[in-house]
């Protein structure tokens, strides 16, 4: 696969997706799903140079793709009062929906192998959201070994099943440096995060769920999550060093990461039509 063909079969892959995603009745009450580049990216990686039938790939990656909305579509879904009731069952519905879509492509893929692979990715991914979310671990190394889990699992499972672990520790250190960065901004701007929430019941457990915490608490908090994002981008200099990326594309993105606290590709959303 030359760069042509990388950029044709993005561009085939959020097609095939937009496709898949649209319904005209959730698109009434629910925000578009987003498709993840960055993810896809790394999902096209092990194709660059490898010969494999283009219509499988499409397939393929999408159908990893679908796992990881309907996973993060579930995870949308609040007990909030001030969200309205019929939304957030729809969110629901709608994870359920991408994740019959999955089962569905999967099924027209005929490939069991891959298919029990994949769920043990999707098994891994909420173990670990539950260890975040309940605070079953009680260190922090725990929560960023957790977290690292949720945000890589399933492209883990992907790379391992095509055997293609040679980009695993790239992919992972990326997708765990951005999460970190997402998450302290969500803090910073006063919204809900569950890694702060997890890393403040590790740091202050005499504090009840109740209580605010105070201005030096808070930037306490900051400190060490922006201690784990330096060495996270440390840990990807090195990679960098010793890795060759065929895309050029990639390496820019992951530089970009590392070298702006405030660089986050811009989402793209499935759009009707």
């Amino acid at each position: 696969m030359n760069l042509v063909n990388w950029f044709q079969q993005t561009s085939s892959i959020k097609q095939y997706l937009e496709h898949k995603l649209t319904h005209s009745y959730l698109k009434k009450y629910i925000e578009n799903p987003h498709i993840d580049e960055d993810r896809l990216s790394f999902l096209l990686l092990p194709f660059y140079e490898d010969k494999h039938n283009e219509r499988d790939i499409v397939k393929v990656i999408s159908t990893v793709m679908l796992i990881q909305i309907a996973l993060d579509t579930h995870e949308k879904v609040t007990n909030s009062n001030t969200d309205p009731l019929k939304e957030r069952q729809l969110t629901v519905l709608a994870g359920d929906y991408f994740s019959g879509l999955y089962y569905k492509i999967l099924a027209d893929i005929d490939n069991v192998k891959l298919i029990r692979s994949l769920a043990e990715g999707t098994k891994l991914i909420n173990e670990h959201k539950i260890a975040i979310y309940k605070s079953e671990t009680n260190t922090l190394e725990g929560i960023m070994t957790s977290l690292k889990k949720v945000e890589s699992s399933i492209i883990s499972k992907f790379y391992s099943f095509y055997q293609q672990e040679y980009w695993k520790e790239l992919m992972e250190e990326f997708l765990l440096l951005r999460r970190l960065l997402a998450e302290k901004k969500l803090f910073e701007n006063g919204s809900p995060s569950s890694l702060f929430e997890a890393i403040k019941k590790v740091t202050f457990p005499n504090l009840s769920g109740e209580q605010y915490l105070t201005k030096d608490q808070s930037k306490y908090l900051i400190s060490i999550c922006e201690d784990y994002i330096s060495n996270v981008k440390k840990i990807l200099l090195s990679i960098l060093d010793d890795i060759v990326i065929p895309v050029e594309l990639i390496e820019s993105e992951i530089r970009l990461l590392i070298q702006s606290p405030h660089h986050l590709r811009t989402k793209i959303y499935a759009e009707e039509g």
